[in-house]
């Protein structure tokens, strides 16, 4: 299946897309070139119709790898663009190409090609989207002065209306505001607002997570989270958006017992939540629990949900808390009650004819005997899993994986206690080191010497500095020399 980043599928996208699907990469670029030089001749080297065909020329060879010819192609329509279309349809097509220029890695360039839409006669709320988009390259950039300008420009374009993509950049304006200032609240200059405004401010700061640095962003999440509970128009549901974010990102992080703590207090706090709901949040904590190490309290908790199922007649759930289960089991190699908890998984999931559900059973169901020494029932498993399952599934990696380990006649690394230990140090550094500074840990081995490297949101300071290095050495030495 092809990301089309955003692009509208047209007719020649469409038969690209085929192309492409079917294994024929050149003759795909080669047919998108081909309509562009058809519409040149057709129509003229200064019309819709080219614009047009360039832009699919550009995203084809997107698709298939070619970033530097795809974004030559696609200045090269904003050059059209700038001659023929209107200043909105050309900022649109100049922030179309920005944005691959950023995924590419060259931040810089993509803001210089925005800077030069400063001065286009434009609709306020294109102005808003020109300016947030600035403002989140330069805080990429770490211009933090001049992310905190454009993004302010970008609100003051619309602050009267307050709809649409003002949320967006309230979201971002409150991230740009926390990596300022740890004490600033995010969001108490918008005042009171009201429901709809509530629901889509929520929204703009949930969608921010796959971009924003998880450390800024739990912070934002949490003085979202206040402004909420101080605010008479918000509703449970939006709470609970919040603090499941919260939770997911306390997770990105480490911080499990944290989490923990998070989804405790939804259980308590959300007197209207169903019976399920809370199994749901349970599952959460046994996950967690797995995540963080505490096994015992993991296996303990996945059971405690199973049992509480077992009247509820609820196969999608019970589905999930049995696979769940089984690839804890696999985890402490208790096999035979591992491959059991598959069994009963996967006649949860033909219940409800969940085919993903069934495929992922049996990948894992490959990967438990795998372990057992058993590669003659492992591979029938782990074959229809790599078979039928996209690529993309989560679970389709670890089966690929296990499938080359075994191809190459190596044992996978699951079992290998330097690794477990590797990551436990890792862990123990993140969940409990000061709160607001520590992004990730990298800890690698180095002639035999190991080397712990931390990655900052924001520096801390000489003494925070060195709680985190001797908190390091400690696990260290615990788990690793």
């Amino acid at each position: 299946m092809i990301d089309n980043g955003g692009a509208d599928i047209t007719p020649t996208l469409r038969t690209a897309i085929t192309l492409l699907e079917a294994g024929q990469p050149d003759q795909a670029v080669s047919s998108a070139h081909f309509h562009a030089d058809k519409m040149m001749r057709s129509h003229g080297v200064d019309s819709e119709q080219v614009l047009e065909a360039l832009k699919e020329h550009g995203w084809v060879l997107w698709w298939t790898g070619e970033q530097e010819r795809s974004i030559a192609k696609f200045k090269q329509a904003c050059s059209l663009a700038e001659k023929i279309s209107t200043p909105e349809s050309h900022l649109t097509l100049v922030t179309q190409l920005a944005l691959l220029i950023a995924q590419t890695g060259k931040i810089e360039q993509a803001r210089k090609e925005l800077l030069k839409c400063c001065n286009l006669k434009i609709t306020p709320e294109d102005h808003c989207r020109l300016f947030y988009h600035l403002a989140q390259f330069s805080l990429y950039l770490g211009d933090i002065e001049s992310a905190e300008k454009q993004i302010t420009q970008s609100k003051t374009a619309i602050e009267p209306s307050r709809k649409g993509f003002y949320w967006r950049s309230a979201a971002l304006h409150a991230e740009i505001q926390k990596t300022i200032s740890t004490s600033t609240k995010a969001f108490t200059s918008l005042g009171e607002i009201n429901a709809e405004q509530l629901e889509e401010l929520v929204s703009a700061v949930i969608i921010r997570a796959p971009e924003s640095d998880p450390v800024i962003l739990l912070e934002v999440l949490e003085d979202l989270r206040e402004f909420l509970e101080s605010s008479p128009e918000s509703s449970m549901v939006q709470k609970l958006r919040t603090d499941s974010e919260i939770a997911n990102l306390l997770g990105t992080l480490e911080r499990h017992d944290d989490r923990i703590r998070v989804i405790k207090s939804q259980i308590e706090y959300f007197s209207t939540a169903t019976i399920l709901d809370k199994i749901q949040m349970k599952l959460a904590i046994a996950l967690a629990h797995a995540e963080g190490f505490d096994l015992s309290n993991s296996l303990e908790t996945y059971l405690q949900c199973i049992r509480e199922l077992d009247s509820l007649a609820d196969p999608e759930l019970s589905f999930q808390a049995m696979f769940q289960l089984s690839m804890l089991l696999d985890q402490v190699q208790k096999f035979p009650e591992a491959l059991h908890w598959l069994r009963l998984a996967t006649e949860q999931a033909f219940k409800t004819d969940d085919l993903i559900g069934t495929l992922r059973a049996k990948g894992i169901t490959g990967i438990v005997y795998l372990h057992q020494g058993k590669s003659d029932q492992a591979l029938p498993y782990l074959r229809e899993a790599l078979e039928r399952l996209s690529p993309s599934d989560p679970y389709a990696a670890n089966v690929m994986k296990h499938w080359e380990s075994f191809q190459a006649g190596q044992n996978c690394n699951c079992f290998n206690t330097v690794e477990i230990n590797r990551q436990k140090v890792r862990k123990q550094i993140m969940s409990k080191s000061p709160r607001g500074y520590l992004r990730n840990v990298q800890i690698t081995n180095e002639n035999n010497t190991w080397k712990i490297d931390f990655d900052f949101a924001r520096f801390p300071s000489a003494e925070m500095l060195r709680k985190i290095q001797t908190l390091s050495q400690e696990a260290k030495e615990k788990y690793l020399d």
